[in-house]
């Protein structure tokens, strides 16, 4: 396998020095592979460091788009993304590149959503516990992140949690005083949460990310139960233990 010795200068742009070769006088399947070698590090997150490559002319942007290499970016999905589970559910009929490509976008932008706390607060939170219709995004948001942790080998947790910051996201989805899931809002005028569909994913998913611990394990209970009894607690707590 040709091994490229490529060098990043700080601000993220291809060395100076690699210039001197003309990119668009490499075979195609080079430069493909070049692409993809800077698409993929770093592992985590969208593959923000290929910008500077297709900025820097027409006839690479051309040869490397996600409009006109599929194939490259199903390459880069599969090395960002676990692919094994998915197969085993749906079969080889989604390994097409098209619809690789398509998926990376997606999660992309999702996942970047996450990362920046988009939507996991409410704007304005209503007089009652109903949630606002028609959040697509947020509902969006949530199932991408439900089915990629359901299809989760190792690479998808790395992806919604060392780079999108998941957790995070969820802690104020639930517990911020403005969180999307308007629980507090709930709690503060006497009524259960929303038990809507929203609720239920992100209920999974801070399941599936829980770190035990016991600002995680207080949070929880008063959420719920703002004023537990001791039986409650030691219920709660004897089961956060089992997931150890």
């Amino acid at each position: 396998m040709r091994v490229f010795n490529i060098s990043h200068a700080p601000n993220g742009h291809i060395n100076r020095s690699f210039r001197a070769m003309s990119l668009i006088s490499l075979a195609p399947e080079m430069l493909e592979e070049i692409a993809f070698y800077v698409a993929t590090n770093p592992f985590l997150g969208p593959p923000s460091a290929l910008i500077p490559l297709l900025s820097s002319c027409r006839t690479i942007y051309d040869s490397l788009s996600i409009n006109s290499n599929d194939h490259l970016y199903a390459q880069i999905f599969t090395n960002k993304f676990d692919m094994e589970p998915p197969i085993r559910r749906l079969g080889s009929r989604i390994t097409l590149s098209s619809l690789l490509a398509s998926e990376l976008r997606r999660r992309c932008i999702y996942l970047k959503r996450i990362k920046y706390r988009l939507d996991a607060l409410a704007i304005r939170p209503p007089s009652t516990v109903t949630e606002p219709d028609c959040d697509g995004v947020l509902r969006e948001t949530l199932w991408m992140a439900y089915l990629m942790m359901l299809e989760n080998d190792g690479k998808n947790e790395m992806q919604l949690r060392e780079y999108a910051g998941m957790d995070g996201w969820l802690k104020l989805y639930w517990f911020n005083d403005d969180g999307a899931s308007l629980a507090k809002h709930a709690i503060r005028i006497g009524q259960w949460p929303s038990n809507s569909r929203q609720a239920s994913l992100a209920m999974w998913l801070f399941w599936f990310l829980l770190v035990p611990g016991e600002s995680f394990f207080f949070d929880f209970v008063y959420i719920f139960n703002p004023f537990p009894s001791q039986e409650i607690t030691e219920t709660v707590r004897f089961v956060m233990r089992q997931m150890c």
